[in-house]
């Protein structure tokens, strides 16, 4: 399987699936520094789908 490249479309709805990662959103789009949608998706895909073999394969299905 490829490694999965980011796509805004699927971050969002995986994010609108799971539970953990619309929690991860709200909090990060809470604070000061995040505004940018895009930026933030960005940073939860790094940090919560790459390398975890589960969440890439939920990714890859959205």
């Amino acid at each position: 399987m490829d490694e999965p490249v980011f796509d805004f479309k699927k971050m969002k709805r995986l994010t609108n699936k799971d539970r953990l990662l619309s929690l991860v959103f709200k909090d990060l789009m809470s604070r000061k520094g995040f505004k940018d949608e895009r930026e933030v998706y960005q940073i939860i895909f790094n940090g919560y789908v790459l390398n975890d073999s589960i969440m890439e394969e939920e990714y890859m299905n959205c």
